[in-house]
This record gives structure tokens, C-alpha cells and sequence, in this order.
């Protein structure tokens, strides 16, 4: 079997895939990618089991046939290719020779019969959304996701999609993301849990916005298709706790802070906290926010001012300023609204900026302050 494919074109395409490519398989087969020639088309597949990821693409060939090739290896070798023919010519021993303009070289390579099948979905359960909205959930969502196994729903993405909208809800129990879409909707409703894993190859993987991804999903798996990719992964299976509750709906104070100001002197604030807490308090008087740090325990400490507008009763309140950081560095509004109740109740984060089709909620666990 022979075939000629543009050097870019494979390496472009096979950097939307090979995330999924394990480095501790069980299965050895799965430390390759499955090359299958047909038409004059180049399928090449990735899979973990749980994950399998496709991308097509045009070559010239003079037969049918397919490969599995070493992934990290073919990866590492042409990323350093300029863009030209790449040749590729696989043996009856499925020994891989490739050639191009300035050299060639051999890989090993494995029957491709050996390599599992692509997981086939058949469902009538589908919404179709921008690439454009995907990518904004996945990148407001993902900093959110826990990673504790034994709360399983958690080191996931909640999506429920209906007739009023589609929600996607990420949290690790000490902060917390609620995106939303008002202009996405499903005359049914469809709730699952989309595996962590998944989440990082679509973002990397995902079109501009303006091109549609298709989802199919039944109670096990999900998939997304667009372009010329093509990705299935296994569901959490697992029920989501009842976020709606730990949202608290009476929050009469009401801080509105510049968020790129806010975020710069948290940022220089948290060397200076505890290295266990990365405690960070706020003091809020009138319309004076001061932003303390402190490390008793090696006399560390600092202290930012800053003006703010401010409507509730004077407060004194500590949060984790890593994840305060991480929500205000998601978030890309210019002011962001906080609305408090009491020290020791969560916290929410709004950009202060309207929006008729998009909602954004982020919360954070305050931490005790002790004088």
C-alpha cells in the first residue's frame, strides 16, 4: 500500500487527535494510530476505550488497506517538516517507509486489525450548536472541574439541554461555573456528564465560531462531529448533585470592581499568603476595598487599596485567592459584579456586562478569617 499526503496537512490534522493517545496503555495496539486508505481518503483514529477520535483527510493512493502506525514516534518526526509531498509506503510486513525532499525513514507498524472498532452510536437524541458556543462553555467550565475520584459526577461537564435553553454546569465542590445559552434549545430534555478528558480534546480540536458541531448522545456516549473530525467518548455515569443549592439567591451587598485591576492585586497578593490556604481577605468600608495577605508563620504579608462601588453593609471576607484568580482570569468582561450575603456563605461572580443570549455565573467558597 502506497500514499501521498501533504506534510502539514498530517501533522495539522493528527494535532487534533493524538491528546487522546494514552501514555500508560494496558492495550498496547493503543499507543498507535489506526491509518485506513480507501477512495483516496486517509482516515486516522485515536482511542483510549473510553475516548475514540477520527480525523479524514485527502491523499493520493493506489489502494485500500490499513496501518496501525506508532503515534508519539510519526508525531515527532514530521512536527519538523516545512510543507511538502510526504510519501508513505507500507510493506506486507507492515514495515512504514516514508520519504520526502531532503530524507525518508522506517517505523514499525502493527496490523490494523488488531486495532478496536470505532464505538457506532445510533440515536435520535441530537442538538446541533455553534462551534463558537462550545468553545466558550468548555473554556469558562473546565478550571472548575474536580478531580476526586470519588465524587465521580464531579470531574466532569453537566450539560442539560431543553426548551428553555442549554446549561453547562462545572464544580469541584469549592467553586463552582454556570454557563448558559438562551438561544440553544431542545424541544426534549437531555442531561449527561462529559468526561474531563474529552472536553480538553474539543478545545483544542473545535472550528472557529460560525461552524455548527453536531452532539448525538444516548445514555452511554456521546459524540461531536464537525468538519472532518469525528469524536465518541463513553458518558459519567453518575447522577450530578443538585448544584441549584448551594447557590445562595439573597445576596443584598453588591460590590462592582474593575476585574483586570481586581485580579493584578490578587495576583500580587498570594505570595505573600499561607501557602496551604492562599488566604486572601477583603475589607470593604463605603467605598474603600482593602485586600490583605498574610503568612504568620514567616512574617510575610501585604496590603492593596483599591476604590470601588459598593452598595451593603461594611464586610470582612476570605476567599482562596487561586480560585478567585482563576475565575477572574476566565471571565472577560471589564467589571465584574460580586454579590455577597454574610462571611460565611459563597460568593457570586457576574461580568457586568449584559448579554440577551448568554449567562455566566461563577462561585467560590469563602474561607474562615481569624483576627
Amino acid at each position: 500500500m502506497k500514499f501521498t499526503v501533504s506534510s502539514k496537512v498530517l501533522y495539522d490534522n493528527l494535532s487534533k487527535i493524538i491528546g487522546i493517545v494514552g501514555s500508560n496503555n494496558v492495550i498496547t495496539i493503543l499507543d498507535n494510530l489506526l491509518f485506513t486508505i480507501q477512495d483516496n481518503k486517509l482516515e486516522v483514529l485515536a482511542s483510549d476505550i473510553e475516548n475514540t477520535m477520527k480525523v479524514t483527510m485527502d491523499v493520493q493512493a493506489n489502494e485500500s488497506g490499513s496501518i496501525a502506525v506508532p503515534a508519539k514516534k510519526l508525531m515527532e518526526t514530521i512536527k519538523h517538516l516545512p510543507e511538502q509531498p510526504l510519501v508513505f509506503t507500507i510493506s506486507d510486513q507492515n514495515i512504514i517507509s516514508f520519504t520526502h525532499e531532503s530524507g525518508e525513514g522506517t517505523l514499525n507498524g502493527f496490523d490494523g486489525n488488531e486495532f478496536p472498532e470505532l464505538t457506532a452510536l445510533s440515536s435520535d437524541n441530537s442538538v446541533a450548536l455553534d462551534a463558537g458556543i462550545l468553545h466558550s462553555a468548555i473554556q469558562t467550565s473546565m478550571f472548575c472541574i474536580g478531580n476526586d475520584e470519588n465524587r465521580k459526577a464531579m470531574t466532569g461537564l453537566f450539560c442539560q439541554f431543553d426548551k428553555d435553553g442549554t446549561t453547562f454546569v462545572a464544580t469541584d465542590a469549592q467553586k463552582l461555573t454556570r454557563y448558559r445559552r438562551r438561544d440553544v434549545t431542545s424541544a426534549n430534555t437531555y442531561t449527561f456528564i462529559l468526561p474531563k478528558k474529552v472536553l480538553s480534546q474539543l478545545k483544542s480540536a473545535l472550528p472557529e465560531a460560525g461552524n455548527e458541531v453536531e452532539l448525538i448522545f444516548d445514555k452511554n456516549h456521546c459524540s461531536f462531529k464537525f468538519q472532518n473530525v469525528y469524536l465518541i467518548t463513553r458518558l459519567i455515569d453518575s447522577v450530578y448533585p443538585d448544584y441549584n443549592t448551594v447557590i445562595p439567591t439573597n445576596n443584598p451587598n453588591v460590590l462592582i470592581v474593575n476585574r483586570n485591576e481586581l485580579r493584578t492585586r490578587v495576583n500580587r497578593l498570594m505570595p505573600l499568603s499561607n501557602q496551604s490556604t492562599n488566604l486572601i481577605v477583603f475589607h470593604i468600608v463605603g467605598s474603600q476595598l482593602t485586600i490583605t495577605a498574610n503568612d504568620l508563620d514567616y512574617a510575610n504579608g501585604g496590603k492593596e487599596d483599591m476604590t470601588v462601588n459598593y452598595n451593603g453593609e461594611d464586610m470582612t471576607i476570605g476567599y482562596n485567592g487561586r480560585y478567585l484568580s482563576e475565575i477572574l482570569s476566565t471571565m472577560h468582561s471589564e467589571e465584574v459584579m460580586i454579590e455577597m450575603s454574610t462571611p460565611g456563605r459563597a460568593c457570586l461572580l457576574f461580568p457586568n456586562d449584559a448579554d440577551e443570549k448568554e449567562s455566566i455565573l461563577m462561585l467560590v467558597m469563602p474561607l474562615m478569617v481569624t483576627s
